[in-house]
């Protein structure tokens, strides 16, 4: 390959594009000569400038030539540079030519008014119809489709065939494009035509009895608008008049120009304003990197001592947990004794029945007594018995469930911590791929500068951007795929989080079903039954408009069961101002409306505060739903409120035990006494009567 002598660049696909773009050249398929004499780079046509003198395109492919956009491009420019040197090198210094002065008279100049209907459109005339169809002589020709496909060599855009009440009327109006390309279209239509003589000229001479079979076809004109052509119709020229307007060849060119220059003007204005936000954004770019480098070290800082807050948090908590663990020890011991003083006391009881068994008894009273002393001292410990065991099966219950719902709670508290370590972290990562982003694009903005002003760089430079490049795609990797992996981790995360407010809510719901809240419940925490009406003072309101109680109770049920119908909503969504939504009563609302006039606010406060629990609680439901409840604050009872209560209770059955303990010693030492008392007396009449036979 004889090529200009360069060593700056050189490989295979470069001598590639030099023996592609030398043949070009050579055979006159790439162009560099302008008609004016001026020269123009075939290899740039996006460049503004395509009007060069011969030094300025030589110096513009030399420049390229060194390789700086790539072998193609380089390869490209030698050829062009050597096509400049061998073939045009003689127009580098054109001569002075001679000039010799036009003698001959030149005509005056003549447009071509001749209006034509825009969109382009043409005329097929002379289309077989006939065929006719045997039930009505209705005349049957080609359809649109089919005349499209045959004149596809044209690209029309549609056909219309014209139909009368006899049929098919033998002509058709083909529309084209309504741009140039269009216009070339329709003109090729019609001097196809012309050539073969089957334009509008032969068909006004040929018509009517000398058309033949041939088809006739011309572009759509004024004459054929204003009805003037012979074989013309009625429908023709409505359609024509109906779809086109009438312009002439000077209004339709200057019309094409200026929407042309409109839109070169508004892709001027679309770069001027790029280039402006491309250099507002080259200027701010450092200092918001500088800016994004400052918020992460602070939040850095926050994250650090927030860490500290957590474990700290976590210490507090492990001291909580033990000493729980401590009281629930204790409290096993205490329960332990109990069991055991217990044991000890039935025991007793059952001792002391026996000997009452066996007592000998001298007469009927004396039985009699001792009989009924035995049955209640029997069903005493029969009650005792029970009650103790019930009391010991609900304590192990309670404690059990509070261990389990504490454990539980501990879990989702070590979770929620999990959870927020790893989106913390995820932040930190987005920052981190958002930073190392801009940077490689800032490399990337600052290198295509130098090569767009042609500025030479050292090999070392060169070395340089390419390793930081590296280094940043690299670095800019790592990032993503952590980001995928932590995405991937934070999904499960949520998962697990979403299954522990599940197993929270199960075991509230359990809650609820052991009655312990609806037993024990206090003013403070309880069991709220939300969506539940409140009836209180209904009557006394509005009980003179029923003629009964039960009217009265008919109503209230129907109350209820628009309660429970979807297309009741006196309830709208309203923002919150903190970026959320809050449910409010629509006092506006027609049914509301309807039913604080007909009975009185009371009962449409009571409809509308039933209606806001049920939408905020159940809205998909809308049925009434238990939940434990903090009548203090007026809100969810949360899981710590519910451990409270619950050995607050347990502490109170502990002082009820004890209680009953008291008093079942006291009995016993009441029935010691009487056993003593009636031991004195038998033992006196058994010596000095005998024993009667049974």
């Amino acid at each position: 390959m004889d090529e200009p002598d360069s060593d700056d660049y050189d490989s295979d696909e470069m001598n590639e594009a030099f023996d592609l773009a030398w043949t070009g050249l050579k055979n006159g398929s790439l162009k560099c000569l302008n008609s004016d004499g001026t020269f123009r780079c075939p290899y740039s046509p996006g460049r503004k400038k395509q009007n060069y003198v011969y030094s300025e395109l030589h110096q513009h492919a030399v420049g390229v030539g060194k390789g700086e956009r790539g072998p193609v491009a380089a390869g490209n420019h030698r050829a062009l540079q050597k096509y400049l040197e061998q073939d045009m090198a003689a127009r580098a210094h054109p001569q002075a030519e001679r000039v010799i002065h036009l003698q001959q008279e030149v005509p005056s100049r003549v447009d071509n008014d001749d209006k034509r209907v825009r969109p382009w459109m043409g005329i097929l005339q002379n289309i077989d119809n006939r065929t006719r169809r045997p039930a009505d002589q209705f005349r049957i020709g080609p359809g649109a489709a089919d005349i499209k496909e045959h004149l596809r060599a044209f690209n029309p855009e549609s056909v219309k065939v014209l139909y009368d009440y006899k049929g098919h009327l033998g002509m058709a109006v083909v529309g084209f494009r309504n741009t140039m390309d269009g216009f070339k279209d329709a003109e090729a239509f019609e001097n196809s035509f012309c050539l073969k003589r089957r334009g509008r000229k032969d068909f006004e001479m040929n018509y009517p009895h000398a058309l033949g079979e041939h088809l006739y076809g011309w572009m759509a004109t004024e004459k054929d608008v204003d009805g003037w052509n012979k074989g013309s119709h009625k429908l023709l020229v409505e359609h024509l008049r109906a779809n086109g307007d009438l312009k002439c060849l000077p209004e339709i060119v200057k019309e094409l120009e200026l929407t042309a220059q409109q839109q070169v003007q508004n892709l001027k204005k679309v770069v001027i304003n790029k280039d402006d936000v491309l250099q507002v954004t080259h200027r701010e770019n450092w200092s918001l990197t500088n800016k994004v480098d400052l918020v992460t070290a602070q939040r850095e800082q926050a994250e650090s001592e927030k860490l500290k807050l957590i474990e700290n948090h976590k210490k507090e908590l492990e001291g909580l947990q033990r000493a729980a663990s401590l009281a629930a020890e204790e409290h096993e011991r205490n329960m332990g004794a109990y069991r055991t003083q217990i044991e000890n006391r039935m025991k007793e009881l059952e001792s002391k029945c026996s000997e009452l068994g066996m007592l000998q008894i001298e007469n009927e009273a004396e039985k009699a007594r001792n009989f009924a002393e035995r049955q209640e001292t029997q069903k005493l410990l029969a009650w005792y018995k029970v009650q103790a065991k019930i009391q010991e099966e609900q304590q192990l219950k309670q404690i059990e469930l509070i261990k389990k719902h504490k454990d539980e709670s501990d879990k989702l508290e070590n979770e929620l911590q999990e959870q927020r370590k790893k989106l913390q972290a995820k932040h930190w990562r987005e920052l981190e791929n958002h930073r190392v982003t801009e940077q490689l694009e800032a490399e990337k903005a600052k290198k295509a500068e130098i090569i767009e002003a042609n500025i030479e760089e050292t090999e070392k430079e060169k070395e340089e951007y390419v390793k930081k490049i590296a280094e940043l795609e690299e670095k800019l990797k790592d990032c993503e795929e952590d980001m995928d992996y932590n995405n991937d981790l934070v999904n499960q995360l949520t998962i697990s989080h979403r299954q522990a407010n599940s197993e929270v809510e199960d075991a509230k719901t359990l809650i609820i079903k052991l009655k312990v809240l609806e037993k024990y419940g206090t003013s403070d925490i309880g069991v709220k039954r939300l969506g539940q009406l409140n009836t209180e003072g209904w009557w006394e309101a509005c009980g003179h408009k029923f003629p009964s109680k039960m009217r009265f109770c008919k109503w209230q049920s129907r109350v209820e069961t628009l309660m429970a119908d979807n297309t009741f909503n006196p309830i709208r969504v309203e923002s919150d101002g903190k970026g959320g939504h809050k449910y409010s009563v629509n006092e506006d609302d027609k049914e509301l409306t309807n039913i604080r006039e007909k009975y009185g606010p009371l009962v449409a406060n009571a409809v509308a505060a039933a209606m806001l629990e049920l939408t905020t609680w159940n809205p998909s439901g809308r049925y009434i739903v238990s939940m434990p409840w903090d009548f203090k604050a007026n809100q969810k009872a949360t899981m710590s409120q519910l451990f409270d209560f619950f050995l607050k209770v347990i502490k109170n059955k502990e002082d009820e035990v004890k209680e009953t303990q008291k008093k079942l010693k006291a009995l016993e030492e009441a029935m010691a006494l009487t056993k003593e008392k009636t031991k004195g007396p038998a033992s006196g009449v058994s010596k000095g009567k005998k024993r009667p036979r049974p």
